[in-house]
């Protein structure tokens, strides 16, 4: 699924992470929330697994797109009209509310150094289980919670 929105000498599409890795993988709260092996396992395939550049645009604001990432390592710089929002690190999810929504991108997410990210397109989570599903929704709706507090003790602060 790499394509012209995300530079292919920038990103390139490497192996999942096999089963004597889910260890360490469930150090990244997102990966952390499948507790059966069968679970991780499956969102693991599911996905694409991509090393990306510095200076790479994950997503792009205004874009149309139906995925959303997982930043398993590095950091990636939030902006929208060119103003830094925020920054994001191991862990975080990204691009879930235009997947979930089927709304444009609000932001654009680049990377900063060298990083390794899980991306996964929404409609591959209509084939699985709800019991595989709806703890990735709360783990979605979680971190919008959260930058929603953020953005409000933001605004609070001006």
């Amino acid at each position: 699924m790499l394509d012209e929105r995300m530079d292919a000498k920038a990103a390139r599409r490497v192996d999942p992470p096999g089963q004597e890795e889910f260890a360490s993988l469930r150090e990244i709260p997102f990966f952390d929330i499948f507790t059966k092996d069968a679970d991780l396992a499956l969102i693991v395939r599911k996905g694409e697994w991509l090393r990306v550049e510095p200076g790479t645009a994950l997503v792009r604001e205004g874009d149309l797109e139906h995925d959303f990432f997982v930043l398993v390592s590095g950091s990636a710089r939030v902006a929208k009209a060119g103003r830094e929002l925020a920054r994001f690190g191991r862990g975080d999810i990204f691009g879930e509310m235009g997947a979930l929504l089927f709304e444009k991108r609000t932001a654009t997410v680049t990377a900063e150094e060298p990083c390794l990210v899980f991306r996964l397109h929404i409609a591959s989570l209509n084939k699985l289980s709800l019991g595989t599903v709806f703890p990735m929704l709360v783990h979605f709706y979680r971190a919008t919670a959260r930058r929603l507090m953020a953005a409000d003790d933001a605004l609070a602060m001006t």
